[in-house]
């Protein structure tokens, strides 16, 4: 699936394959020449390598988003796997970050009785799963006792 759009400044394209869990985003002078490629994961995460271009179509400069994570994106596949996440599950968010205090992964997904969600957060250099949690959904009863705050 290809989406193309475009501004003032620049054209938009995004190229999502059938059998990828990624999508490509690549952003084009409008003169046409490429200007920026990576790989993100929908509204996530990105991964692999950006690849920034100047208007004569040189490369300058490279940012490998994956580099700090050697827990990689397979490793996580796998983790899935071992706890039965489905890569369907209409809640599933993944994600990972990257700061002065380390990398990490987070897995977010439906319990199976659907009152709420699990969520585990992944050390992204051992893999070490260094918190389990999971989060109840508001029981309806408790929106309906709250005080109406229109009237005040």
């Amino acid at each position: 699936i290809i989406k193309q759009s475009d501004d003032n400044y620049e054209y938009y394209e995004t190229v999502k394959h059938k059998d990828s869990f990624f999508q490509t985003i690549n952003r084009y002078y409008k003169s046409g020449r490429l200007k920026m490629t990576v790989k993100d994961f929908p509204n996530n995460f990105l991964a692999g390598i950006k690849k920034e271009y100047n208007e004569q179509g040189k490369l300058i400069k490279e940012t490998d988003y994956d580099a700090p994570y050697k827990f990689t994106w397979e490793d996580v596949l796998e983790l899935m796997n071992k706890y039965k996440i489905s890569l369907t599950d209409p809640e599933l968010e993944i994600g990972r970050g990257n700061s002065k205090k380390g990398t990490s992964w987070y897995i977010v997904w439906d319990k199976l009785d659907k009152s709420g969600l699990n969520v585990i957060n992944v050390n992204g250099i051992t893999g070490e799963i260094t918190r389990k949690s999971e989060l109840d959904y508001p029981i309806e009863e408790e929106y309906n006792t709250l005080p109406n705050m229109e009237n005040e």
